[in-house]
């Protein structure tokens, strides 16, 4: 499954201004039916990052390609043997953001990245879009020579325009992570790096223009527009340790954010 979203403006903000933007965004959204059974109305998102051992994804974002990509595997909530797990590939091409999506049974994730074999562990679902999906995944994994490198965590409130549903909202909260080469420590909670405590990411995500109302919240707490990857961030938050071998950082201002030792 391709995907398209036409712009995606990331804001970085005080945790102490979540209580107000989420009061005066009320009038205007809903929350996200993923969430609403849930004794807090979040759920939270997990995801396992490739990369070469050069870190050269990494590199693209750092020094601002217009065209790259990013392969993870992603996961929600507590992950079981019977949950969901989706193949991604995370595509920017200027200003456009492209996804491919595919889903599989957690329980084949073994299974399915030491035999590559699609055709038995990714559903068709009526349409080949999904195993389109999965196989340029793997030929991205095999071209670039990938390997797991991070696993990112964060609870998320998504919210969508009660004008327009294709406008998305989402507050990423309690960002944290910790290196891996595997593919099932989804469920990690023990010793993860907290990369800004003090901080959340609001990403808005619309086709066409922002509305007005939108627009009008962001001026009135003075937030600046910022091009912030989860995924640098967290490996950024991980390079006092020495083990991520990269001879450039990021120059974000994200680690004047980070935890001093690293675990909330």
């Amino acid at each position: 499954m391709s995907v398209r979203l036409r712009n995606e403006f990331k804001y970085l903000v005080p945790r102490e201004k979540l209580a107000e933007i989420r009061a005066e965004l009320a009038p205007y959204v809903y929350g996200d039916q993923h969430a609403q059974d849930r004794e807090v109305r979040e759920y939270t998102v997990r995801s396992i990052y490739f990369d070469s051992r050069n870190y050269e994804d990494y590199r693209a974002k750092v020094e601002g390609l217009k065209i790259r990509k990013k392969l993870r595997i992603r996961a929600y909530n507590e992950v079981s043997p019977e949950s969901s797990a989706y193949l991604e590939i995370k595509r920017k091409r200027g200003g456009y953001i492209f996804k491919d999506r595919a889903p599989f049974a957690y329980q084949d994730i073994e299974a399915l990245f030491e035999s590559r074999d699609i055709d038995r562990y990714i559903p068709l679902n009526g349409s080949p879009a999904a195993q389109d999906s999965a196989r340029k995944f793997f030929f991205h994994l095999h071209r670039g020579i990938l390997r797991p490198t991070v696993l990112v965590i964060y609870d998320r409130e998504a919210f969508f325009s009660k004008f327009d549903p294709s406008l998305r909202l989402t507050f990423d909260k309690a960002l944290r992570s910790v290196l891996t080469d595997k593919v099932t420590v989804f469920n990690r909670e023990i010793g993860l790096r907290y990369a800004m405590p003090s901080h959340f990411i609001w990403e808005i995500k619309f086709p066409h223009s922002l509305p007005a109302w939108v627009q009008s919240i962001i001026r009135h707490h003075r937030l600046p527009r910022l091009a912030l990857s989860k995924y640098t961030i967290c490996l950024d938050s991980h390079k006092s340790n020495g083990r991520v071998q990269v001879s450039r950082f990021s120059p974000q201002i994200l680690p004047l954010f980070f935890n001093k030792n690293g675990v909330k």
